[in-house]
Order: C-alpha cells, then sequence, then structure tokens
C-alpha cells in the first residue's frame, strides 16, 4: 500500500527517481487525475537530472488545446519495484497521472492534512490463478532443484555440456 497526504485540497505523495551513478532522489509530486499520462516533470528539473530524451509529441490539455511536449525516460521506484516510465516535461509542479494508477485502488480524504492510500487491486480470477500457479510450484519445486542439480553436476563431469541461449 503506498500513502500520501492533502495539502491545500491536493493529494501529495514522494516519488523515487532512480538514477543511473546518482543517489536516488525523492520528489514530491501532486496525483493529478485528469491527466491520463505516467509522470510530469518541470523541464529544468529533467535539465539538471540529464533525463534522457526519447520524443516530441502533442498533449492535449484540460481546455482541449494542444502543445508539443518533451518526452524523457526515467526510471522510478513504484511499489518497491523499479519501473521505467515517460515522463513529460511540462508545467510547475511534478504531477501523477492515471496511467500511473492503472490497476490500483485509490481512496483520499479530501480534507487540509487528510491522508490518501492505494493499493492493487486484482480481480478474483487473478488471485485464484495466482494460488493455484504457486500450489503448482510448491509441488513441483523440489523436483526442480533436484533436475537443475544433477545437470549441473553431469555438466561438471563432461557427461553434458551447458545449454546455448543463442540456439534457442
Amino acid at each position: 500500500m503506498i500513502h500520501g497526504t492533502v495539502v491545500g485540497l491536493q493529494a501529495h505523495m514522494s516519488v523515487i527517481l532512480c538514477l543511473p551513478e546518482l543517489s536516488n532522489i525523492e520528489i514530491e509530486c501532486v496525483i493529478d487525475t485528469g491527466f491520463e499520462g505516467l509522470l510530469t516533470l518541470p523541464s529544468a528539473v529533467i535539465d539538471e537530472l540529464g533525463l534522457p530524451y526519447i520524443a516530441r509529441i502533442d498533449a492535449n490539455l484540460a481546455d482541449n488545446s494542444n502543445i508539443a511536449v518533451n518526452v524523457y525516460l526515467a526510471t522510478i521506484l513504484w511499489n518497491g519495484v523499479e519501473r521505467e516510465v515517460a515522463v513529460l516535461g511540462m508545467g510547475r509542479r511534478p504531477l501523477i497521472g492515471t496511467a500511473l494508477l492503472e490497476d490500483y485502488h485509490l481512496s483520499i480524504d479530501f480534507c487540509d492534512g487528510g491522508t490518501f492510500w492505494w493499493m492493487i487491486s486484482c480481480r478474483i480470477d487473478d488471485l485464484q490463478d495466482e494460488i493455484t500457479w504457486n500450489e503448482s510450484f510448491q509441488r513441483t519445486q523440489s523436483k526442480l532443484i533436484a533436475a537443475a542439480k544433477l545437470a549441473k553436476q553431469e555438466i561438471a563431469e563432461g557427461q553434458a555440456t551447458a545449454m546455448n541461449y543463442d540456439q534457442l
């Protein structure tokens, strides 16, 4: 579950940017449920971070106007997992869009100082598939480990050769 706070009737949360050869940076963002993209950052922030440029696109704004916007690539830490996302270089404040919230349940207490949280939403059949997979893996895991040990031993004794993944 991910948490945040409400300030001035805006849901704020931090996103951690994972930068190569630099320390991770935590950036406070506003959740914008009217923005269908992943993430926006002000152009000056993108320049400072040196994010790699991907392309230029036309973005449709809330007033139905279109503007040309540069898109950059960033790696963020999202719910404990590194994820590559497209970042639009625009605006005055960082925004999280609904594409980043996809498959999550979002609950916000809209009062100053309120809190919000979200969690992954799963359908029941997805959970049942996961349970079935885990049960199957538990039944076969020891056989898989034994087969891997035997293969390693046979390779070491010259009775077999390692798999060449380039030939697959």
